[in-house]
């Protein structure tokens, strides 16, 4: 079955890893014509109160700085941030975009003051509604256009609950239009890689019934949505809860997928086994934990919640990279997937949480290294779980071969009960039976020879024992011979043993059948005997102590219940306390094949026994 989708872990591996090229190549394509970067300077406000007068008052003075970085960091601040640069124009007269790289920003607010004293002002933002002046775009974007030999100030202002970053760019209208496809490229790319390994675990689970497939997919669902959220695309869009879906909706994408990819992790190493005290102390409070710790990032300020979330999310993969290498030291082979995972995890994942905090400067925007990092650990634990998944279908078709081997033995040794069973049954017939029938011989060369009524009649005696022994003999022999008892060998046994023990008494014996019998399941052989002896007994109390004349017995056998009637015309039961052993013991009998035995005493007496069908007997 397993071979159906995956016959080899490492050509998966090396099938998923071509497709993450693919996505580098459409990075590089993203990258490959970059737009200019204006000079600017930056001044941070911490009151948040100042407006752009006041601004241009403290770069007039001086008090800006002026950046060297295509993209200026300033990690999670409480300042607004405030960015100056100058646009000139040309002889012909220009128009430019400008685009801010990165749609994370709460507020962000345009000015544009021209030589003539006019200021253009536009404000947009994850927090605020759509400005309809600004271009629609995943980026906010700002159309600029400059008279012949025209200069221009441009002021932003950026302020946001998460790190706040200002990466300016100005772009020649139509090499940004040109430049879509490849910037794009690696986001789509980057998207669709995620939903084909959602709908890929997915299909693994229901072919597979391997439930960490789906714990896997579950968790892929997770950061598609955290990161369709902070790459924009969710504002872009215009879906409903813009706000909370870029502040709460996050936090609870992240923490969701983080405590599936704990789940993940403790199945994946089947840690209740294989490492007990960790899965009990540290795993487990770890699952309760968490959405504790969500509920409550959702509730205090998302500058706090972020900086947390992402040093859990760190914190998270310190550890499951400690499990699976301290796993793969013991042995466990598929832990070096799940280990690689999370060194390109925490390498990738890592320098985007450094950048966000502002402690590295890259070209490379932090939600691209965090993607990337993402795509390859994600490719590594589907590799992992396939070849988990191999090793659970070698270890089951080891286990097929020893099963066969079991079987091939449980077979033999069966052949040879049966064989010893067959021997016993002709030393059963031969011994016990030939003795039955000696001893019937000399008991009536006894009877005959005798010269006393008393000695005939003990001889008789004898004799009656001997037949017994030898229809007690030849029932057990009929059952053990065969593996089911039919409801018609019954009924024609029981007519046969009604005969023998109540002709010579001169007591009409009757036995008839309804129902279906042919349809009912048959009694296993030990049942059978056990239900024949408590037959025999019903009429052996009938010779000895009903005094009758005549006895009665209806079988009604139906697909799931037999009911057995027993009826004679003598003098009827006694007080119970005189009812005996055989009593109780025919009682018992019947209670461990789980029916039930009851009486009707007056007249005559009446039993009645009842079985459910199929018989699930406990001792007979």
């Amino acid at each position: 079955m397993f071979s159906t989708y995956k016959r080899d872990a490492t050509k998966m591996m090396w099938q998923h890893l071509g497709s993450l090229l693919l996505v580098l190549g459409c990075l590089t394509v993203a990258q490959a014509e970059e737009p200019f970067v204006p000079q600017m300077t930056v001044y941070r406000d911490a009151t948040l109160m100042l407006d752009l007068d006041a601004v241009q008052h403290e770069f007039a003075a001086g008090n800006g700085a002026v950046t060297r970085s295509p993209w200026p960091t300033f990690g999670f601040t409480k300042d607004a941030v405030w960015a100056r640069f100058v646009l000139a124009g040309q002889e012909q007269g220009i128009t430019r975009l400008l685009e801010l790289r990165t749609a994370r920003m709460d507020e962000w607010d345009w000015f544009v003051v021209r030589t003539n004293g006019h200021i253009e002002s536009h404000a947009t933002g994850n927090m605020r509604p759509p400005d309809p002046a600004l271009i629609s775009g995943r980026y906010p974007l700002l159309l600029v256009t400059l008279a012949p030999h025209e200069q221009v100030e441009i002021y932003v202002r950026a302020y946001s609950q998460t790190s706040v970053h200002v990466p300016l760019f100005v772009w020649i209208p139509e090499a940004y239009v040109a430049a879509q496809p490849g910037k794009e490229a690696f986001s789509s790319g980057f998207f669709g890689y995620l939903l084909a390994l959602i709908i890929l675990s997915f299909v693994f689970s229901l072919s597979t019934s391997e439930r960490g497939f789906l714990i896997y997919s579950l968790s892929l669902i997770g950061l598609l949505i955290n990161y369709f959220i902070v790459s924009g695309y969710y504002a872009w869009l215009a879906w409903p809860g813009v706000p909370f879906a870029v502040h709460g909706g996050t936090i609870l994408a992240s923490e969701s997928a983080m405590w599936l990819l704990l789940l993940y992790l403790r199945h994946f190493f089947d840690m209740p086994q294989s490492m007990p005290r960790l899965d009990r102390y540290v795993i487990l409070p770890l699952l309760i934990l968490v959405p504790l710790m969500t509920a409550l990032m959702l509730l205090e300020p998302y500058r706090v919640s972020v900086q947390w979330m992402l040093f859990q999310a760190l914190a998270w993969g310190a550890l499951s990279l400690a499990v699976s290498l301290y796993a793969w030291i013991k042995g466990n082979r598929i832990a070096r997937f799940y280990a690689l995972a999370w060194i390109f995890f925490w390498i990738l994942f890592g320098a985007a949480v450094a950048q966000f905090q502002g402690w590295l400067v890259s070209p490379v925007r932090p939600e691209q290294q965090s993607m990337l990092g993402l795509a390859v650990s994600v490719t590594f634990f589907l590799v992992a779980m396939a070849d988990r998944v191999r090793q659970l279908r070698d270890r089951m078709q080891a286990s097929q071969i020893q099963i066969i081997g079991l079987e091939r033995k449980i077979s033999e040794n069966l052949k040879d009960r049966m064989n010893q069973q067959q021997q016993l049954l002709h030393d059963l017939h031969d011994g016990l039976g030939g003795l039955a029938a000696n001893l019937g011989v000399l008991a009536e060369i006894g009877r005959r020879e005798s010269t006393r009524d008393t000695d005939a009649e003990r001889f008789e005696r004898l004799g009656g024992l001997a037949a017994e022994i030898g229809s007690e003999t030849r029932s057990l022999m009929n059952a053990l011979d065969v593996e089911v008892l039919s409801w018609a060998d019954i009924v024609v046994e029981c007519r046969r043993i009604g005969d023998l023990c109540l002709a010579p008494h001169e007591i009409v014996f009757d036995c008839s059948v309804e129902g279906a019998p042919e349809q009912a399941p048959g009694l296993p052989p030990l049942t059978g005997i056990s239900l024949l002896r408590v037959f025999k007994e019903a009429v052996t109390n009938v010779v000895k102590h009903a005094r009758a004349r005549r006895m009665t017995v209806m079988i009604r056998v139906e697909p799931t219940i037999m009911t057995m009637t027993l009826r004679d015309d003598g003098i009827g039961l006694g007080k119970p306390h005189e009812n005996g052993r055989g009593l109780r013991g025919m009682a018992k009998r019947i209670e461990a094949m789980g029916g039930t035995l009851a009486s009707m005493p007056g007249p005559g007496t009446e039993w009645y026994i009842t079985l459910p069908l199929p018989v699930k007997t406990k001792n007979v």
